[in-house]
């Protein structure tokens, strides 16, 4: 008869693994403060209504736009050291690579939706739209350095 309990986890693994599920629960407050609790507390202010098709320029409560900065700025940032400390090495590489992929994709796009947009080619350049694309890059680079 074989034992079938899983070894329990190094301390290492519980900080790594506390690290990414604090990361992802700052997300989540983050994202759910953004919309639609920051917009329709701005929209209740007076503030307005959202314009059309334009998420990330809708007006915002002053409160939440703190809160979400504290989160993204100070919180964040050491949610990422304890990742960082706690992280192996074949994780460490994946994500060097995808940040390094994920710049470069930021360092492309974003003078080329400039220099269109100045031509009144391409709309206006949305500092969260380069970024958006960043990060998808990011991801799909670490997921393939990760899982490949």
């Amino acid at each position: 008869m074989s034992d079938s309990k899983k070894p329990p986890m190094s301390p290492r693994a519980k900080k790594y693994w506390a690290s990414l599920i604090g990361a992802s629960i700052l997300g989540v407050i983050g994202g759910f403060l953004t919309y639609p609790v920051g917009y329709e507390l701005g929209r209740k202010a007076g503030a307005g209504e959202m314009p059309a098709g334009s998420w990330f320029e809708a007006p915002i409560d002053s409160t939440v736009a703190v809160a979400i900065a504290v989160i993204w700025g100070v919180l964040l940032p050491i949610m990422c050291i304890l990742y960082h400390r706690n992280v192996d090495e074949q994780e460490e590489n994946a994500f060097l690579w995808a940040g390094l992929i994920g710049w470069y994709a930021m360092i492309i796009i974003a003078p080329v939706w400039w220099v269109l947009a100045w031509a009144g080619i391409w709309p206006e350049a949305h500092i969260m739209g380069i970024f958006l694309v960043g990060m998808i890059v990011n991801s799909a680079v670490f997921l393939w350095k990760k899982f490949h």
